[in-house]
């Protein structure tokens, strides 16, 4: 409103607090946005303020402004008549007194003011002035009336717009509130949906890494189980003891703890049982020594024991042998010349049931439940677990040395024995052996070949099975799948499918050895390949072949004798994977020689365990891993073999010396064998070439099987400065990603 002053504009605003139209409160409000916004530099009237906040509407503003224009007006007009009028009155008062005064005016006697009440005068000039007075009168009583009707008006249409826009405001607010609440709650279920991805991400990761963590872990822990296999019991709870300090799973530290209670037990037996030997204490000292197949052992007496070894005396002489020698039939026939507590019973149990001595295993447990009850609930719990059954309802029953449950103990009393998934009557296992089916009413009818093979049974060594009760019967050694191959004669316990698999992928690999290696075996006799399904096996190989210093390795070769052998620590992909290993050794042995330092052999041999198998093609990509996943953090906290001692280093005397250094050496020999054949530096490849071609043919002479000449090779062919090699080595292995 720029023409109406500030001035003005104040008592407009003011006579809208009059008139209700404005409170006091909004008045004062009004006021103090228009002096923020003037000391803002901004210009703006106070009316337009009130607008803008709309207190009040344009309409009532300018009611108002109008009804005080008409006011001033009157005012104005007002004070003029009364000038005018009091200017004539005096002029007229001069006038009369001067007439008066000359005698031209006599004043007439007025009536009396009873006359005047009761005979008002009719007409004339007072009469006129009165009526004119009257008319004034009912004119502004309209006016007023008028004016209170607009007030009222004003009013009532401030009110209704007041509420109109307070309804607005307050839907308005509401319709704020309920986005503000709807956007709210949106944030809330995306933060919820946010956190509970984040926390399932975390939980997904968390399982990856146990998951991780537990298949390193069941790839090292049999490198441990090798101590317990040589009953270096003590070696293995140190082994065990440094290895759990490196774990972060609790699932994991409970596995590593329970086991490391068994040994304890176990480790004190063994010392005992060593200290009744030399005291001379046992219930009888007499044993039975010489080879598996001589038609009767000879008979010494045991009469001394170290930590290695065990002595034997016989007339004319005495015999030192290995503990890790003996097997576990022989050593648990020693221990039952002891007195056992139930806890000692318990542990030498779980020891022959992991050595596949089942009865005497079971024979351990009921006289342990004969001395102390308490052992139990853990034997129950164990034994459902190796016998992969539900646990029966109030446990095994002792029945003639063996665990059973109570239906095996009322079959067992009814004289029944079982027989693949039957529970027959002695006699008749001839008739299951021969094929034969057994009717409802008890007889045994035959059945032809024909109708077996349509029925799944398999013929064996001239007895029918059913093809679980063959998988059972081809565990034993003796019983071995056998399966000949283009290149291959291969014998294992494992099954059958996976003796095929090993055939398929042995032959596969060989293309890549060729390949690699530059040859191929001449043609002759199919190479050898024995896969052992448990380490008892493996063990009696080693004894046979004279090979016991290798018995502590997952698997050996012998190209010599044209064989390669391995058993399966922790599963068919693990024995798979050394069996690939020992086919290298295999494949090299007999197209070049073994006529090589130890990192040379096994890195070339852990350079084919970095591969891919569908079931069907074999792919080479030659990255282990399980050697890369041991390698990086010892490289990064400097606790590994400098590649000099690398290079000087024995593969068998490192399996000896401890779980981490057997791991580490042959996790090192695999990188520095893949460094030198796939680091991508052309002059480093082909100097590891010519060292490569010199192994073959035996340039070095025998000196390489030494370490000064093992280390002396290397240098001659590689350069002296084994420092720089070994942080290019180390850099490389470092960046290298694993594979996907």
């Amino acid at each position: 409103m720029p023409d109406v002053s500030p001035k003005e504009q104040e008592r407009i605003l003011e006579s809208l607090v009059e008139q209700g139209f404005l409170s006091p409160e909004q008045a004062q409000e009004v006021r103090d946005l228009h002096q923020n916004l003037a000391q803002a530099g901004k210009d703006s009237d106070l009316l337009e303020v009130a607008l803008d906040r709309r207190l009040v509407t344009r309409r009532v503003v300018d009611q108002v402004s109008l009804a005080r224009a008409q006011a001033a007006r009157r005012h104005r007009n007002q004070a003029s008549a009364v000038f005018w009028s009091g200017l004539a009155a005096v002029l007229v008062g001069a006038a009369g007194f001067v007439l008066q005064r000359t005698g031209l005016l006599s004043k007439p006697e007025p009536a009396p003011p009873e006359i005047r009440r009761l005979h008002p005068a009719q007409g004339g000039p007072e009469g006129d002035e009165r009526a004119r007075y009257e008319s004034e009168k009912r004119r502004q009583e309209e006016m007023r009336k008028t004016r209170r009707a607009d007030i009222e008006a004003w009013q009532s249409a401030h009110a209704a717009e007041s509420e109109i826009r307070i309804e607005q405001e307050r839907r308005k607010d509401a319709e704020e509130a309920a986005r503000r609440a709807a956007e709210e709650k949106e944030r809330e279920a995306a933060e919820t949906a946010r956190r509970a991805a984040a926390a399932e991400a975390a939980r997904a990761a968390q399982r990856k890494a146990l998951d991780d963590a537990t298949v390193e872990f069941d790839r090292f822990v049999p490198e441990i189980e090798n101590f317990v296999r040589f009953f270096a019991y003590a070696q293995a709870i140190s082994e065990y003891e440094k290895y759990r300090a490196t774990l972060a799973f609790p699932e994991l530290t409970k596995r590593v703890d329970d086991r490391i209670a068994q040994l304890r037990i176990l480790d004190g037996v063994h010392r005992r049982l060593k200290q009744a030997i030399n005291e001379r204490k046992l219930a009888d000292d007499t044993i039975r020594y010489g080879e598996a197949d001589e038609p009767q052992k000879k008979e010494a007496k045991i009469s001394a024991a170290t930590d290695d070894y065990y002595e034997i005396t016989f007339p004319g002489g005495s015999l030192r042998m290995r503990w890790a020698y003996l097997r576990p039939l022989d050593l648990y026939e020693l221990y039952r010349r002891m007195t056992l507590a139930p806890t000692e019973q318990v542990a030498l149990g779980i020891f022959c049931y992991e050595s596949e001595l089942p009865y005497q295993a079971s024979a351990l447990f009921v006289a342990a439940l004969g001395k102390d009850a308490a052992v139990k609930p853990g034997l129950d719990a164990y034994v459902a677990a190796k016998r992969g059954i539900p646990m029966p309802p109030g446990g095994f029953i002792p029945y003639q040395g063996l665990l059973v449950t109570p239906e095996e103990r009322d079959n067992y009393e009814r004289g029944l024995i079982k027989c693949g998934s039957l529970w027959i009557k002695p006699e008749e296992v001839a008739y299951v052996q021969k094929g034969w089916v057994r009717q409802s009413d008890g007889k045994w009818i035959p059945r032809n070949e024909a109708e077996l093979i349509a029925k799944g049974y398999r013929k064996f060594k001239d007895k029918w099975y059913t093809a679980e009760e063959l998988a059972v019967v081809r565990q034993k050694w003796e019983n071995a799948w056998e399966l000949d191959t283009q290149h291959y004669h291969i014998r294992s316990n494992t099954t059958e499918a996976w003796t095929r698999e090993l055939g398929d992928c042995l032959e596969q690999a060989w293309l890549v050895f060729k390949e690699h290696f530059g040859g191929e075996p001449k043609a002759g006799k199919p190479m050898q390949i024995s896969a052992f399904r448990t380490f008892e096996d493996y063990r009696n190989f080693c004894i046979e072949q004279k090979a016991e210093a290798l018995i502590p390795a997952a698997g050996h070769t012998n190209a010599g004798k044209n064989y390669a052998s391995g058993y399966s620590k922790s599963g068919d992909k693990e024995l798979l994977a050394t069996m690939i290993h020992e086919g290298a050794h295999l494949f090299y042995g007999r197209t070049w020689s073994d006529l090589s330092p130890s990192w040379y052999h096994e890195g070339m041999a852990t350079f084919f365990e970095g591969y891919t198998w569908d079931k069907k093609k074999l792919v080479f990509h030659h990255v282990s891993p399980y050697r890369l996943s041991w390698l990086k953090p010892a490289f990064q906290k400097n606790q590994y073999l400098p590649l000099a001692e690398l290079l000087q280093g024995d593969a068998i005397a490192s399996i000896h010396k401890g779980a981490r250094d057997s791991t580490l050496f042959y996790a090192e020999a695999w990188a520095l064998y893949y460094w030198l054949n796939r680091s991508g530096n052309a002059a480093l490849k082909a100097k590891f070439d010519d060292l490569a071609q010199r192994y073959r043919t035996r340039a070095f002479g025998d000196s390489v099987m030494k370490p000064a000449g093992a280390l002396a090779s290397f240098t001659q062919c590689l350069g002296d400065d084994v420092a720089a090699l070994e942080a290019e080595w180390k850099k490389f292995i470092l960046e290298l990603p694993a594979p996907k």
